[in-house]
C-alpha cells in the first residue's frame, strides 16, 4: 500500500472517529441537561379548595432520586402544617399535612432532585376556604434555608464526563489528522 493510500484510509478512519464523536456529544448533551419539570399538583397551584387536603402531591415529568429532597407546607402566618417527612415515588413527592388545619391561603415549596443530579427547587400557593376569610400568605423568614425558590442546579451545573470525555476525542482526531496530512 502506498503513503498516499494509506493517508486516505487514515484520513478516512478518523473522519469516522470524528462524526462518532460528534454524535456522542450531541445525544449526551441532551440527556445531561433534562432536569424534572413539574407537571402537576394535588391541590393544583393557585386552588380554591372547601377542605383542607390531607396530603399534597408534586408530580413531575421523569423519576426523581430519593436524595436531598424536602417538601414543606406553610400556614399564612410561617407556621409549618406538614406531619411528617417527604415520600418520594418514582416521579411524585408528597408529605402529609396535619388535620387539625381549617382556612387560610398556603405556600408549598418543594426541592428536588433530577435523575441527572441536578437539584429542582419551586413554590406554588393554594387556599383552603374552610369558612374562615383567608389572609394573604406571605413568604415567611423562618422558611427553612434548604427549600429556596429558584431553579438553579447546586453544583453550577459542571460539565458531565461523557460530554468532556466526546470532546477529548473528538479533538485527539482533528491532532491526529493535521499530523497525518503534513506527512
Amino acid at each position: 500500500m502506498s503513503p498516499r493510500h494509506r493517508t486516505v484510509v487514515l484520513m478516512r478512519g478518523l473522519l469516522v472517529l470524528a462524526v462518532l464523536a460528534s454524535l456522542m456529544m450531541v445525544t449526551s448533551g441532551g440527556a445531561a441537561h433534562a432536569h424534572s419539570s413539574q407537571i402537576g399538583s394535588n391541590p393544583a397551584a393557585s386552588a380554591r379548595l372547601d377542605e383542607a387536603p390531607n396530603r399534597v402531591v408534586v408530580t413531575f415529568d421523569s423519576p426523581l432520586m430519593d436524595v436531598g429532597a424536602a417538601l414543606v407546607v406553610r400556614a399564612a402566618d410561617g407556621s409549618d402544617v406538614t406531619s411528617g417527612p417527604p415520600e418520594i415515588s418514582r416521579n411524585e413527592i408528597s408529605v402529609p399535612v396535619r388535620s387539625d388545619v381549617t382556612g387560610g391561603e398556603f405556600t408549598v415549596a418543594y426541592r428536588v432532585v433530577s435523575q441527572d443530579g441536578h437539584t429542582v427547587t419551586s413554590t406554588f400557593g393554594y387556599t383552603v376556604l374552610g369558612g374562615a376569610d383567608p389572609a394573604p400568605a406571605t413568604p415567611s423568614p423562618s422558611a427553612p434555608s434548604d427549600v429556596a425558590a429558584d431553579d438553579e442546579p447546586e453544583d453550577g451545573g459542571g460539565m458531565p464526563v461523557l460530554l468532556l470525555v466526546a470532546g477529548l476525542l473528538g479533538l485527539t482526531v482533528i491532532i491526529v489528522g493535521a499530523i497525518a496530512l503534513r506527512r
